[in-house]
């Protein structure tokens, strides 16, 4: 993977809305996961028990991701930590399915860009 996205072993470019939601918001493997549960799932809410079973990980990591989401407008979050995908506008929530899609069909791709950018 090369720093513009572009995956010389398959010929995939990720989406540059993709890429510059990637770099703006996502900074680890575990809020891309959490981003892309609340995506798949648009209007529930998730505690965050639910959530650290559904990624593998601690309520605490679970529950510092969401706050993260929510910071950057991805979600919303209750007092007592449960989160809903809530994007603040319909662009972001473009920039989001753009970003779903993509990890359907390169998500290899998708995990090489995140740890590209989280060595920049």
């Amino acid at each position: 993977m090369q720093a513009d996205g572009h995956d010389d072993d398959d010929g995939y470019e990720l989406p540059r809305e993709v890429r510059a939601l990637i770099r703006e918001h996502i900074h680890s493997l575990e809020q891309l996961d959490l981003l892309l549960l609340l995506h798949a799932h648009p209007g529930q809410t998730l505690a965050a028990s639910e959530v650290s079973r559904a990624l593998g990980s601690t309520d605490a990591l679970a529950r510092a991701t969401m706050t993260h989401l929510r910071r950057q407008g991805l979600s919303t979050l209750t007092g007592d930590f449960a989160a809903c995908y809530a994007p603040t506008s319909e662009a972001l929530h473009q920039h989001v399915a753009r970003l779903a899609e993509a990890y359907a069909v390169a998500r290899p791709a998708v995990l090489t860009f995140i740890s590209a950018c989280a060595l920049e």
